[in-house]
């Protein structure tokens, strides 16, 4: 089974790899794609659901500490 091309190219430029080599076709390049995601693996993927999820949690609380903080009237 193979991907898209386009799915290849993602995936390479998200890597920051060339999306081809001089001479390469699309199956070599989704081979080496596959070869790439299996040695190494994303080591960013998570972090940016973890700097999201704290500056969320930033934000609620400032809203939290303005709306507690205002006088009615």
């Amino acid at each position: 089974m193979t991907l898209s091309r386009q799915e290849v190219i993602r995936r390479l430029r998200e890597r920051g790899e060339p999306i081809r080599l001089f001479g390469e076709t699309d199956y070599d390049a989704f081979q080496r794609l596959r070869k790439i995601e299996i040695l190494t693996p994303e080591v960013n993927k998570g972090l940016r659901n973890d700097l999201k999820a704290a500056l969320d949690k930033i934000d609620q609380q400032y809203l939290n500490e303005i709306v507690g903080g205002q006088e009615p009237g």
